[in-house]
């Protein structure tokens, strides 16, 4: 996640943001939910959402108010059991509690961007999400903070 792809410069078009969703397949929701991972990752490296309607509807959920919300709220969630020390309940990945206090403004200010970020980027959507849920990405089992910071720069440029 060093670089950002160029072709991840432009929004999500509108096109792709609003429809009904009754239109679209059982099929293809039961695809995107199947595969969501892997689109995540393919968004997160710039693929453009309109490639396949998987990526669409995918880009599209990332996109969601109440989507934007529940992960800028698991990122605070996260820095609050950071600084309490806090040990995850069972069968949760341990946070790396001490890159996430040193991290904690730029985290925070990620989760205050994903709130107010209505035309957001499916590339940094795709990068926050892939971080807060992901058990082996920098946030989880004691990353060192530069790689963490570097995750959560790449998400901020992208989204």
């Amino acid at each position: 996640m060093s670089s950002i792809n160029p072709r991840i410069s432009a929004p999500l078009p509108k096109r792709l943001q609003a429809g009904p969703r009754a239109s679209l397949s059982l099929g293809l929701h039961a695809r995107v939910f199947l595969h969501q991972a892997d689109l995540d990752a393919a968004l997160a490296a710039g693929a453009d959402p309109g490639e396949s309607p998987e990526l669409a509807l995918r880009a599209r959920r990332l996109a969601g108010s109440r989507h934007r919300a529940a992960l800028a709220e698991g990122l605070e969630r996260a820095v609050r059991h950071a600084e309490r020390g806090e040990a995850p309940r069972i069968g949760c990945t341990p946070l790396a509690r001490r890159s996430m206090r040193a991290c904690r403004p730029a985290l925070l200010n990620l989760a205050q961007d994903l709130r107010a970020a209505e035309d957001a980027r499916p590339a940094g959507l795709a990068r926050a999400h892939v971080l807060l849920t992901d058990g082996l990405s920098p946030l989880y089992l004691g990353g060192d903070s530069g790689e963490l910071s570097d995750a959560v720069r790449a998400a901020e440029m992208a989204l």
